[in-house]
């Protein structure tokens, strides 16, 4: 599972895109595994909430 997670702050069609970067690492987009009888939408408000954020606004498409 890989969520793309957006935030929509400035001007139209502006979006950033969260990523991590480690010092040692190339630079990573978040990601898991969504086990049998896991929910798509969880694992990405799960991946979001470990990187200090909020998930808020448009639904989770998978």
């Amino acid at each position: 599972m890989t969520a793309f997670i957006t935030r929509d702050d400035g001007p139209p069609a502006a979006h950033e895109l969260l990523v991590f970067e480690y010092p040692h690492a190339v630079i990573q987009l978040p990601a898991g595994t969504v086990d049998s009888g896991e929910a798509f939408e969880a694992k990405a408000v799960e991946a979001t909430r470990l990187a200090g954020l909020t998930l808020t606004g448009e639904s989770v498409i998978p």
